[in-house]
């Protein structure tokens, strides 16, 4: 769980370090598994991620692209800064689904939750 301070300096850095989505009209977003059982544990050998997801040149649309069929899986969508939180349900077996969202400025966290594990990944806009 974030507390107050890191919510703060995360707050403060993404106010100070957002993009232009004018120079940047798609970005790929990484996207890692949490693997560890214990936070800071990270994978303990090389994982292929089924997932890759870019922001539209809007910034109000991410599109998911899933190289694995991974069942229904649950997207929950933070803006650090904000403190907005929108979540869905996708199919990844339709391959590329959209996500629409509020397009705020802010730091964002993606979650991504599946059958067999968490998926994580982070932008700002």
């Amino acid at each position: 769980m974030l507390t107050p301070l890191l919510f703060s300096v995360l707050s403060s850095y993404a106010k100070q370090n957002s993009i232009s989505l004018d120079l940047c009209p798609v970005d790929t977003i990484v996207i890692s598994k949490n693997a560890g059982s214990e936070v800071g544990e990270g994978p303990k050998s090389a994982t292929i991620i089924p997932i890759v997801c870019t922001l539209s040149d809007s910034g109000t649309n991410l599109e998911f692209c899933f190289l694995d069929d991974l069942g229904f899986v649950t997207v929950t969508l933070m803006n650090l800064s904000t403190g907005e939180i929108e979540s869905g349900v996708l199919d990844s077996q339709l391959g590329i689904v959209d996500f629409t969202f509020s397009g705020d400025s802010g730091f964002y966290l993606i979650m991504i939750t599946t059958s067999s594990g968490l998926y994580q990944g982070n932008f700002i806009i």
